[in-house]
């Protein structure tokens, strides 16, 4: 969303996309993150638009002690549709 917020996306698939801007995650679900390393970098046109999504990238990340455990498998794909498997 806050790359569609750039310009990166769009609602239409009349509307045109803006290929100077974007969002770059320099860090992944599990990796080790020391204090002041970069996790994003933000491409926008103006620093308006810069302003307009910095926090929403922010708040997309989550750090922690250690990182969390996932389940191989999410979901199952059967011919009765999409089962949700429990942890």
């Amino acid at each position: 969303l806050a790359g569609k917020a750039l310009g990166a996306g769009r609602e239409r698939k009349e509307a045109k996309i803006d290929l100077s801007v974007g969002i770059v995650l320099n860090k992944k679900v599990g990796d080790a993150v020391e204090a002041g390393e970069t996790l994003a970098t933000i491409h926008a046109r103006t620093a308006a638009d810069f302003e307009t999504v910095a926090s929403q990238v922010a708040a997309a990340f989550r750090i922690g002690p250690a990182t969390p455990s996932r389940p191989l498998l999410l979901r199952r794909v059967t011919v009765s549709g999409i089962e949700l498997l429990s942890a």
